[in-house]
Formats: C-alpha cells, structure tokens, sequence
C-alpha cells in the first residue's frame, strides 16, 4: 500500500482568520423637546458585502446584559453612522 507524501511543500498555507472590525456609534436616548440623556447600551457598526452588521449591547451593573445583531442593507455604504433628525 502507498502511503501519502506530507512533504512541506504539499500541505496548503494556513488561511488567514476572517476579521471583523467594529467601530463604536454614539448613542443617546431621544427624550423629546430636544433632551436626551445617557444611553446604556452600546451599538457598534461594522462594514460588510452590502451594507453593515449592526451591534447592540445592554449594560448592568455587572456588565453586559443582552447583545443584539442586525443588518441594515446599504450597498453603496453611503451610511455615516448617524440617525435621521426627524422620523
């Protein structure tokens, strides 16, 4: 029976691991009359094929509560992280 060469030259390079690099959003709740207050979560965004991941994390007292993760289509990325001013 023939065995198998393992010389160095026939094992494939080791694939980098895919990154995904999040960048913080700025988050305040909407009070109304133009108030808003501290928020406690957080939301980062991150830039992928058609658009961004969004992500949305909850904080206690003990640290992160809830992580939340959508996606908001924007092929283009014409999106520059803010939200619109009135709905």
């Amino acid at each position: 029976m023939a065995s198998i060469a393992t010389h160095p030259a026939s094992i494939p390079p080791a694939t980098p691991k895919p990154v995904i690099l999040w960048f913080p959003l700025e988050s305040q709740h909407a009070m109304g009359n133009g108030h808003t207050r501290e928020a406690h979560f957080g939301a980062d965004r991150a830039k992928i094929i058609g658009g961004w991941l969004i992500r949305v994390m909850s904080y206690n007292p003990g640290g992160i509560d809830n992580v939340s993760v959508t996606f908001v289509p924007d092929p283009l990325h014409e999106w520059d992280g803010n939200s619109a001013r009135e709905v």
